[in-house]
């Protein structure tokens, strides 16, 4: 090739020598490490989604056990209120987590279909021919879930040396007031629509 260029032109092959040199002086161990780094970081996503994994698949073995995974939120959420009111400290954490729990709550005793805007036919009645379940808009062992996750989370912020300044007796008034207007809205709704969400008619 290098005769061919110097039969071409004798600058052809003073172009190729200098390209020579330049690709010689090039550091071409970038490529290496990056994708050496590439790789790292494919086994950490990977061992990340197998802990994922891991521990999705002992929580759903817990659902079968409805008793024991409520005792375990009462307990820690005991916990939480024993420490925050012993310490006069944590409200903020408390507020949180429980507004959030009511929230949920909410969501556990409505219906899946919304007979406001579907009609009661998609309600559980005394008149249906066959038995028809309460389906829920968050099923128990998510309401479950997420009620554990608070508590858990703020007995976790109450562990923390800092809080939040906070006038807790003001705090707890008005998270009674947002728990009676909530609860008051959605008892209203079932008298509406006459319905109850639990399955008391399930032969």
């Amino acid at each position: 090739m290098v005769s061919r260029l110097q039969m071409v032109s004798g600058n052809g092959y003073v172009l190729n020598t200098n390209f020579t040199k330049l690709y010689e002086r090039l550091d071409f161990t970038c490529p290496r490490h990056f994708m050496e780094e590439k790789t790292t970081q494919e086994k950490i996503s990977i061992k990340k989604s197998e802990i994922s994994l891991q521990i999705e698949s002992f929580i759903y073995r817990l659902k079968p056990f409805v008793l024991y995974r409520w005792v375990s939120f009462a307990v820690i959420t005991v916990i939480f209120l024993i420490r925050m009111f012993a310490t006069h400290k944590y409200y903020y954490a408390g507020y949180i987590a429980g507004l959030y729990i009511v929230q949920c709550s909410v969501l556990f005793l409505s219906p899946k279909i919304d007979p406001d805007l579907h009609g009661n036919e998609v309600l559980p009645g005394a008149t249906d021919a066959e038995f028809k379940p309460f389906i829920r808009k968050l099923p128990e062992f998510v309401f479950w879930r997420r009620a554990f996750s608070a508590s858990a989370l703020a007995l976790f912020a109450s562990m923390l040396p800092f809080d939040l300044p906070v006038f807790g007796p003001l705090l707890a008034l008005y998270f009674l007031l947002v728990c009676v207007f909530t609860f008051r809205t959605r008892i209203a709704h079932m008298i509406k629509h006459k319905y109850l969400p639990f399955d008391l008619s399930k032969p």
